[in-house]
């Protein structure tokens, strides 16, 4: 007795299509140096309007340009103990620099972010980190992470945290006189920094264990959403002043998906602005915009089949037309 069995006509695998590798080089188009501002219209125009007004986004950024050194000719293997500076206002480092007195005095900074991995709460290393920040006045914030898959929650989150701790700090150096009620002071008309009037801005260190990897990703994030960069170029710009920030394939993709998000976001803010105000259509235009019934379908199919059109009325053949390869093909002779 005769059997058909059906074999692969190529080999294949049973596990899922890998996604395509996200390729970042080392700097943009071969330069040392790179640049970045947050007064792109993308940015300043459709600000997340449940975060940021544009005064707050002057406020923060100070309408300046942020420049980064290709540093991969010097970098030094200690270096990844100590902290960089990615903006003139957030660094990046290992948790051991949230509890370096020497190193939060001189630098100014003014809070420290933690993204901490959640099966370390309340760990010993922590403790001493809120001791030093404590004795210091200096602010300390957590944000748990489960793990990778776990990080695009604690994107916004961090972000949230970063920018309120600095309005704050804005805030309380004009004393509390409601800037954030009115226009931002004019960034040029300023006084210098640290004088009447324009007081020392805040500084947040932004860490984790090793501060490459949960950390290095929050800030990236902070990139793409308060300066509107793609994930290439937060990726290189981070990479540029912390040349040992780690972003492997899955941190990749979530901040990718990230910034879809946020491009989203802005897409329908730009929309909702341009709106106008909606008016009531009429009757017949309601009407003439409603679904066609199954026989004013079927009725089309006819017409389009009787034109001699492809892939209408005799099925789909023509669609497969060409395609000489079969993933299984029929083998005999089994029993």
């Amino acid at each position: 007795m005769d059997s058909h069995q059906y074999v692969p006509a190529a080999p294949y695998t049973q596990r899922p299509p890998s996604p395509p590798y996200i390729f970042v080089p080392v700097s943009k188009d071969g330069r040392t140096t790179m640049s970045i501002t947050a007064d792109q219209p993308m940015v300043t125009n459709d600000v997340d309007p449940c975060a940021l007004t544009k005064e707050d986004l002057a406020i923060i950024t100070g309408h300046k340009t942020q420049i980064a050194h290709d540093r991969q000719t010097e970098w030094r293997y200690d270096w990844r103990r100590t902290a960089q500076p990615v903006l003139d206002f957030l660094y990046l480092g290992p948790a051991s620099m949230g509890r370096n007195r020497d190193f939060l005095q001189r630098e100014g900074i003014t809070m420290v972010l933690t993204a901490r991995d959640s099966r370390l709460a309340g760990g010993m290393f922590l403790t001493a980190h809120q001791r030093v920040t404590e004795a210091l006045g200096i602010a300390t914030e957590m944000v748990d992470v489960e793990g990778s898959h776990d990080l695009i929650r604690a994107f916004p989150i961090a972000v949230a945290k970063i920018n309120a701790h600095l309005l704050d700090v804005y805030q309380r150096g004009q004393g509390g006189a409601g800037q954030r009620q009115g226009h931002a002071m004019d960034v040029d008309a300023r006084p210098a920094e640290g004088e009447p009037g324009n007081p020392k801005k805040g500084k947040v260190l932004v860490c984790c264990e090793t501060g490459n990897e949960r950390s290095a990703a929050v800030v990236a994030a902070y990139l793409m959403h308060v300066y509107g960069v793609d994930l290439i170029e937060a990726l290189q710009f981070i990479s540029m002043q912390r040349f040992c920030a780690n972003f492997d394939d899955e941190t990749k993709y979530l901040l990718r998906t990230y910034g879809e998000i946020l491009t989203a976001k802005r897409d329908v803010s730009r929309a909702r602005s341009a709106e106008p105000p909606h008016a009531p259509e009429p009757q017949a235009t309601q009407k003439s915009q409603a679904k066609r019934t199954i026989d004013e379908t079927m009725e089309d199919v006819d017409d389009s089949a009787n034109a001699g059109e492809i892939g209408s009325g005799g099925g789909d053949d023509e669609r497969y037309s060409g395609r000489g390869f079969a993933p299984f093909v029929e083998h005999n002779g089994f029993s």
